[in-house]
């Protein structure tokens, strides 16, 4: 994959009332863009899809918390022989609150 351009020599020049700079800015603020990136985007791709990273940091903890637990029910089982029945419930209960976070992942994307 190529290194992105950096350096733009091209000039391209907008004129906006008022109003539409203040929108053009709310709408680029909105994405976390400043106003020429987000300018440069909607004209070479046509949309911005912005998507909150929190319910991304969401799942990635909750399937982490599930990873640890089963490493540690593989432990205990590989130690002693024995898998509680708290151990197996405890799973689920992440295991649903994962699915829970997915499916609102589907949401915003699409």
């Amino acid at each position: 994959m190529a290194a992105p351009v950096r350096y733009r020599p091209e000039e391209f020049k907008l004129r906006f009332t008022k109003n539409e700079k203040e929108y053009f800015k709310e709408k680029a603020e909105s994405v976390h863009m400043n106003m020429t990136a987000y300018a440069r985007k909607m004209i070479l791709d046509g949309a911005i899809i912005y998507r909150d990273a929190t319910v991304y940091a969401k799942c990635m903890y909750e399937l982490n918390a599930i990873g640890k637990n089963i490493n540690q029910i593989a432990h205990n089982t590989n130690s002693i022989g024995v898998t509680t029945q708290n151990d197996v419930a405890q799973l689920k209960q992440q295991y649903e609150r994962l699915k829970e976070l997915y499916i609102q992942l589907l949401g915003d994307i699409t």
